[in-house]
């Protein structure tokens, strides 16, 4: 059990920074139920954090050389709906006058994946394209988004790297 503590913890450690704003509490399942492991505390949501800045300036930066961006996540929420960390970088980039969208598995199909990125940033004029890396493994082409901002790793080297080569197909 001391090691389901040890991961959930560390899975909060990393993924808190990312969203100190609604990060929910770290309950863990022991023989006598449901049990606080961690306690979440919430910043303002109008408080930018040092990571978020980055990220604006970077954009900025493309934007200004008329380069299309996306962006990799690993926390959005797709079990925990409080861990999506997609909306607020949406809201984040917004703010900056950045068109956002975000690729999930309701926006295409797998094998439509591809052509509705395209779509979105050749024929919709978007900016930035928000997408989990899990959701890019397999089967889409990044050509017209040529910079990859990981904003967030997965535990996965594997992931990573194919997340890393859809720029190249």
């Amino acid at each position: 059990r001391s090691g389901n503590a040890y991961r959930m913890l560390m899975d909060y450690g990393i993924a808190y920074p990312d969203n100190p704003y609604k990060m929910p509490d770290a309950i863990i399942k022991t023989d006598e139920g449901p049990q606080l492991l961690w306690e979440a505390e919430h910043l303002e949501e109008d408080e930018l954090q040092p990571k978020e800045i980055k990220l604006q300036e970077i954009i900025k930066t493309e934007m200004a050389q008329k380069r299309k961006s996306i962006v990799y996540v690993r926390d959005t929420g797709s079990t925990v709906p409080d861990r999506d960390v997609r909306p607020r970088l949406k809201k984040v980039l917004e703010d900056i006058g950045a068109k956002v969208c975000i690729l999930d598995t309701t926006s295409a199909d797998t094998d439509k994946r591809s052509q509705w990125l395209e779509k979105k940033i050749k024929e919709e004029n978007y900016d930035v394209c928000i997408v989990s890396q899990e959701l890019v493994k397999v089967g889409l082409d990044l050509l017209c988004t040529p910079t990859l901002i990981f904003y967030q790793f997965s535990w996965s080297l594997f992931t990573i790297n194919q997340a890393a080569r859809r720029a190249w197909r």
